[in-house]
C-alpha cells in the first residue's frame, strides 16, 4: 500500500509504548515540521525514524504502556456499550413502528394479535389505524435563535460543547454564551451534507456548516420515536447536496401518542447511559493525553 509505513521494534522496545510514542502529540509536531511538498505532503523513512524521544528501561516501557492501554480499553468499553444501547433502541423502534408489533392494551404484539390496520395511500401500505402520516417539514418549531459557530472559532477545551454535521459526535467547545442553546427536550442534530443524525440531549452550541436542528412540535412525533424516525429515511440517492430541504418533504408515520410517550420513556435510559459514556471518554481522553507526554518524559512515574 501507498503512502504508509511499518514500525517494528527490537528486543529493547515495548512495541505499545512505541505506539504510544507515535500517537503523541508531539511526534504529530515533528512530523509537521519535517514534511516537504506544498500540494502532496511528503516524508521519507528516515525522517520518520529520525525523532528523538527518551526511552526508559523495558519495564517503565512496560508499565508506561500499561497505564495508557488501561484507559484506552475504558474508551473502547464505552463505545461498544453505546453502541449496543444504540442498536437495542432502534430494534424496539423497528418492532414497534415498522412492524406494528408495539404492546397493545394487554401487552401483546399490536400486529400480531390482530391489531385493526387501515390502508395509507401516501406509503401504500397498512399502518394500526387511528395513526397518521406525516411530512417531516410539517412537524418541526423553527430553528433556535442563537449565534452559529465558525469551525475557525472552535476550540479544543471550553464550557460549552458544539455540535456540527462531523463524524465526532461533539466536534469542540466554545465559551460565547450567545452560541449556548438550553434545552428542555432532546434536540436532532443533522448533517445538510454528511447526512449525519445526532440526538442531543444537554445544553450545547450548534457549528456554523451545515446543521440543521430539529424539534417536533407534537407529542405525536416524541423526541427519542422522532430521532429514529429520521435515521431511517434514505437520503443517499441525492449525490453532493443540501439534503434539509429533502429531509423535510420526507414521510413518516405520526404514531399514537401514547405509544410513542411509551417508546421514549424506555429508550429514555438508554441515551442517558449512552450519554454518560461519551462523557467518561472526554475525560479518559483528556486525562491520557495529558498523562501522555508527562509519562514519555519521565516527569510522571508509575508507582
Amino acid at each position: 500500500m501507498q503512502r504508509t509505513a511499518r514500525l517494528r521494534t527490537n528486543g529493547d522496545t515495548d512495541a505499545t509504548f512505541l505506539h504510544y510514542v507515535v500517537a503523541g502529540a508531539s511526534y504529530a509536531k515533528y512530523i509537521k515540521g519535517v514534511t516537504t511538498g506544498s500540494l502532496v505532503p511528503h516524508i521519507s523513512k528516515e525522517q520518520i525514524q529520525s525523532y528523538p524521544f527518551l526511552l526508559p528501561p523495558p519495564t517503565i516501557q512496560r508499565q508506561v504502556a500499561a497505564v495508557l492501554s488501561a484507559l484506552d480499553a475504558k474508551i473502547d468499553l464505552n463505545n461498544r456499550m453505546n453502541a449496543e444501547l444504540e442498536a437495542l433502541a432502534k430494534t424496539i423502534y423497528d418492532y414497534w413502528f415498522v412492524q406494528f408489533d408495539f404492546p397493545d392494551a394487554r401487552g401483546r404484539p399490536y400486529k400480531s394479535s390482530g391489531g385493526a390496520m387501515a390502508w395509507n395511500d401516501s406509503l401504500k401500505r397498512e399502518i394500526p389505524a387511528g395513526w397518521g402520516v406525516g411530512l417531516v417539514g410539517d412537524l418541526l418549531l423553527k430553528q433556535p435563535n442563537a449565534k452559529k459557530v465558525p469551525t475557525a472559532f472552535v476550540k479544543e477545551i471550553g464550557r460549552i460543547p458544539v455540535v456540527d454535521q462531523g463524524a465526532d459526535f461533539i466536534c469542540g467547545y466554545t465559551d460565547d454564551v450567545d452560541a449556548r442553546i438550553d434545552i428542555d427536550t432532546p434536540h436532532i442534530v443533522f448533517g445538510d451534507h454528511t447526512r449525519i443524525v445526532k440526538l442531543v440531549c444537554f445544553s450545547y452550541a450548534r457549528g456554523a456548516d451545515g446543521t440543521q436542528v430539529l424539534i417536533p412540535n407534537t407529542t405525536r412525533v416524541a423526541p427519542f420515536c422522532f430521532f429514529q424516525a429520521i435515521c431511517k429515511i434514505d437520503l443517499s440517492n441525492y449525490g453532493y447536496a443540501r439534503h434539509f430541504k429533502f429531509l423535510k418533504d420526507s414521510l413518516i408515520v405520526t404514531p399514537d401518542h401514547h405509544v410513542a410517550i411509551r417508546y421514549d420513556e424506555i429508550v429514555k435510559q438508554f441515551f442517558a447511559s449512552i450519554e454518560n459514556g461519551r462523557r467518561q471518554n472526554v475525560e479518559l481522553i483528556q486525562l491520557r493525553d495529558w498523562l501522555l507526554p508527562l509519562l514519555m518524559n519521565g516527569q510522571v512515574r508509575v508507582a
